[in-house]
């Protein structure tokens, strides 16, 4: 059940601007990018993560693995990379 403090706080969630290289959204701090996470997915595992290209942040789903702590981040995205 989302409070009315908590949709308040949704509704200040606003994005910095547009990444080009990853088609994403940017935020300016990682916890404006984990706020965004639990309000565009809540429920999920918002993972924020800061951008290699911009100067920002970008959030995106923390793997099911990984969210259940069976892999670790690290092993995850080597993964995802090879």
């Amino acid at each position: 059940m989302t409070t009315k403090r908590g949709r308040a706080a949704a509704a200040r969630v606003t994005a910095v601007g547009w990444c080009p290289d990853h088609a994403k959204r940017l935020y300016s701090s990682r916890k404006e990018a984990r706020r965004a996470g639990r309000t565009y997915a809540p429920g999920g595992h918002p993972n924020a993560y800061p951008c290699d290209t911009r100067d920002g942040w970008h959030w995106g789903h923390l793997g099911a693995a990984v969210a259940a702590g069976a892999m670790s981040r690290m092993a995850r995205y080597a993964e995802v990379t090879t």
